[in-house]
């Protein structure tokens, strides 16, 4: 599998803070988009902003996120930053 381009769309309904049941933190988006660049390196990337309510948590997600495009090192989420669904 060699896709010629990566579109992540990045919607973050699922962070914390957002009034939905998950509740994520922004370093998991980071996490999340690190793994993805990192099975798939030397793929063209693009990131499309398309969900979040709450600006404060889109703006940490979205840091998050291009930290993680620009090469950052994404400090893997604490445990306790993320909750389980059933919460």
């Amino acid at each position: 599998f060699r896709p010629g381009l990566l579109l992540i769309s990045a919607g973050f309904d699922a962070a914390e803070g957002e009034g939905f049941h998950a509740k994520l933190a922004p370093e998991s988006f980071g996490a999340m988009t690190e793994s993805m660049l990192t099975a798939l390196p030397d793929v063209p990337t693009v990131a499309a902003l398309e969900g979040g309510y709450v600006p404060p948590m889109v703006a940490r997600c979205c840091v998050a996120v291009m930290g993680a495009l620009l090469g950052d090192k994404v400090d893997e989420p604490e445990e306790t930053k993320i909750s389980k669904l059933s919460e």
